[in-house]
């Protein structure tokens, strides 16, 4: 590439005001014997914010697959254990397939298992303002203590959400008292 040709990095600057110096570095680098990417996987200021945006959409993927594990792993931890394998088992006669007759394991932090909802305090109904960033899920974590009763959410706004999956900024919902 020639000095005054445009840059090979789309800025529309003149190669020898953009990436001249940093190729020249680059070249020396590999004349010594260092191993250097190439150019392709150089990212530009549009590249690092689509990775970023990426990035924070795979954090709230690993948050909502994080709570799930912790609520199995708190599950597996309450199944008695093998003196043989020192590990949980579920075994015939052991009341983890049907708790009080009702078909339904209901899982709670502590891993106690009971027949019985997760008795923690839960606010009387009210009504709440959908915020930026909100879904039913975070709505229900926040005001339920967990996010899988968001299903409670949209059953109670049915009326007012055409799409569980799409909450909107200012929208009123009923927050019923679990």
């Amino acid at each position: 590439m020639e000095r005054n040709e445009l840059c090979w990095c789309g800025s529309g600057k003149k190669y020898k005001k953009c990436h001249l110096a940093f190729d020249e570095r680059l070249q020396s680098m590999y004349e010594q014997g260092f191993e250097l990417p190439d150019r392709a996987s150089l990212k530009s200021a549009a590249d690092i914010e689509g990775i970023k945006r990426s990035a924070a959409i795979n954090i709230g993927v690993l948050d909502y697959v994080a709570e799930d594990y912790m609520v199995l792993a708190d599950y597996i931890r309450s199944f008695p254990v093998d003196e043989k394998t020192g590990l949980p088992t579920i075994t015939a006669g052991s009341g983890y397939a049907d708790v009080y007759g009702s078909g339904r394991i209901t899982i709670l932090r502590g891993g106690e298992v009971t027949g019985q909802d997760n008795e923690t305090e839960v606010p009387a109904a009210e009504e709440y303002i959908v915020q930026t960033g909100d879904s039913l899920w975070k709505i229900a974590k926040t005001h339920y203590g967990n996010g899988r009763y968001w299903e409670t959410l949209y059953e109670a706004n049915a009326d007012r959400i055409a799409d569980p999956d799409l909450v909107f900024v200012g929208q009123i919902l009923f927050l019923p008292a679990a």
